[in-house]
């Protein structure tokens, strides 16, 4: 097996294979000397057949992402998603509030127990309130939490996605009342807060 240098890196590279292995360095397809020059762009043939060799199959050129015809779908998708993750955390707050609510009744309640001068009862209402407040806070907080990384990858999912173009991004990453393109969107101070 006949080895290149490549020039990026200084790495070893096999005569046949098209791009460097470390630092992702294309060479061009028909080179004549072991020095070769960097290549424009335009003249570096596609990897298919690199890809079909070593993978089996033919490796298509992602579309455009205008020309998607899944867009709309995606779109419809990733909304969704976000509705689920917004009532996640809507539901986690909720159960915050059930949690203070739950335990300053239980906690009024405690107060027969000062009426009819019952330390038994006292404390142990005291304890349930404590315990039922924790409870229900805790479940809120990880209910919320869960909402929340779920909208994270959510957007990281959006912003990779090869089937949207910006603009459809902006629109699902931006739900505002007023249609947001990248152009004219607004700064992280300027963004309401969920």
């Amino acid at each position: 097996m006949a080895y290149k240098e490549c020039p990026e890196c200084g790495g070893p590279v096999r005569d046949e294979i098209p791009v460097c292995g470390t630092c992702g360095y294309k060479f061009a397809l028909q080179t004549t000397s072991r020095n070769v020059a960097a290549a424009p762009q335009e003249d570096v043939a596609p990897l298919n057949d690199y890809w079909a060799a070593v993978y089996g199959a033919p490796v298509e050129s992602p579309q455009p992402a205008s020309a998607s015809p899944y867009a709309s779908e995606v779109i419809k998708r990733y909304e969704e998603a976000y509705q689920t993750a917004k009532t996640t955390c809507h539901v986690g707050d909720i159960s915050r509030k059930i949690g203070i609510g739950l335990a300053v009744i239980l906690a009024l309640g405690s107060l027969a127990g000062v009426i009819q001068q019952n330390w038994i009862l006292l404390w142990s209402l005291l304890l349930l309130a404590g315990a039922v407040g924790a409870l229900f806070y805790i479940l809120g907080v990880l209910a919320s939490a869960q909402g929340s990384a779920l909208k994270a990858s959510l957007d990281g999912a959006v912003n990779t996605s090869p089937f949207l173009t910006k603009e459809q991004k902006a629109k699902v990453l931006l739900p505002l009342e007023e249609n947001v393109s990248p152009t004219n969107a607004p700064t992280r101070s300027e963004r309401p807060h969920p």
